[in-house]
């Protein structure tokens, strides 16, 4: 290996892809990575348990010199202190969704459960990286990855890192920059599945077939048909409780701290609706509707159960939110009005339902068409 000086690295060109490592061997702990259009130097150190990278400055600004000595201070403060992370460029991804999570949690941010999943799941493996090494290349190459066939997805998982950068950098007061700030994000196509008049009766019988061949078949059956009667969220049926439904009264009620657009929401129950709940509530045991055998909780997922139905019923690209969308939109089909739509599905916003059912009101256009030809 050679040894680090300045003319070695004066003289090493900028790689056009990944970068160049050299490490220093007078200072055990110092590293310079030579990048496309970079020159970094980095205070390397497995330490607890964790390696960290510290960001110490850029070559040329920083010669050689002076990044031993830099190097020198961090390896004295932390033989001072203990700590290793007293900068701001100490700060793992991993430390700030902590943070960020833990300030959604005391904000009452209601999807910070899937923020954490999402951030996990998809990001996880920046989880070393101190915040100041995480590039736009990282995140690019991640999108263009996985932006294929799951557009929206990708897209949100994006934005909520932005999210949580942003709340670094104010929140934080971190001198860093947002990496996904200037991600060029595709266009989301509306998606448009959801379950004909004719496929009605095949599902019916999946959930039949779920009942009799599935553990706890009954349970996710009911679940299941409360999705599509009431038109509501996953999360809010999965959380239904006791106290928010009045049989007598056939209204399910929604307080407004369950609501993702803030706002109380009162639901008519249909016949078929009330039915499956009356029944439900003759052994009630908890203060909620749903609850899952094995945990004596709310279900957190029904992914299994749903599966089973999709493939009972041969039923390609269906998603339990079909649901919800399947009671908007056989409502257009038979000509109930956007405003009634909007109000049965707790749309905050008249657009919402236009862009999702407006293309399924036909009645009119029938009635204009016969005309034409009387």
């Amino acid at each position: 290996m050679n040894k680090l000086t300045e003319a070695l690295i004066k003289n090493t060109p900028n790689p056009e892809k990944g970068k160049i490592v050299f490490k220093d061997h007078s200072e055990k702990y110092l590293q310079i990575y030579i990048q496309k259009t970079t020159r970094t130097w980095y205070y390397v150190r497995r330490y607890q348990g964790k390696t960290h990278f510290i960001k110490l400055g850029e070559y040329p600004a920083v010669k050689l010199q002076k990044a031993r000595l830099l190097a020198q201070k961090q390896s004295a403060e932390i033989v001072d202190t203990g700590i290793i992370g007293k900068t701001n460029s100490l700060l793992t991804f991993e430390k700030l969704k902590k943070h960020y999570i833990e300030h959604q949690k005391k904000t009452g941010k209601k999807s910070w459960k899937d923020n954490q999943s999402l951030l996990n799941n998809h990001w996880g493996f920046l989880d070393r990286y101190g915040l100041d090494m995480i590039r736009k290349k990282h995140i690019k190459d991640w999108y263009d990855k996985n932006s294929i066939g799951h557009v929206a997805g990708a897209n949100r998982s994006v934005k909520i890192l932005k999210a949580c950068f942003n709340y670094a950098i104010k929140n934080l007061d971190l001198d860093v920059v947002n990496p996904a700030s200037n991600i060029i994000l595709k266009e989301e196509k509306p998606r448009e599945r959801f379950l004909h008049p004719h496929e009605l009766p095949k599902f019916f019988k999946a959930l039949d077939e779920l009942e009799k061949n599935y553990n706890y078949g009954t349970i996710y059956k009911k679940l299941f048909l409360i999705l599509l009667f009431t038109g509501q969220r996953k999360s809010n049926v999965l959380n239904m409780k006791w106290e928010n439904i009045m049989l007598e009264q056939k209204i399910w009620f929604k307080p407004s701290s369950t609501q993702k657009n803030n706002e109380p929401h009162a639901i008519p129950l249909i016949p078929q609706a009330l039915e499956i709940l009356i029944e439900l509530a003759k052994n009630k045991t908890t203060e909620f509707v749903f609850i899952n055998p094995r945990t004596k909780k709310p279900f957190d997922n029904v992914k299994k159960a749903w599966k089973y139905v999709c493939t009972v019923g041969e039923f390609n690209n269906l998603r339990v939110h079909d649901l919800r969308r399947t009671c908007g939109s056989l409502m257009a089909i038979n000509g109930v009005d956007l405003q009634v739509i909007q109000k049965a599905l707790g749309h905050k916003s008249i657009t919402t339902t236009n862009k999702t059912y407006a293309h399924l009101i036909v009645n009119p256009i029938r009635a204009g068409l016969g005309k034409a030809f009387d």
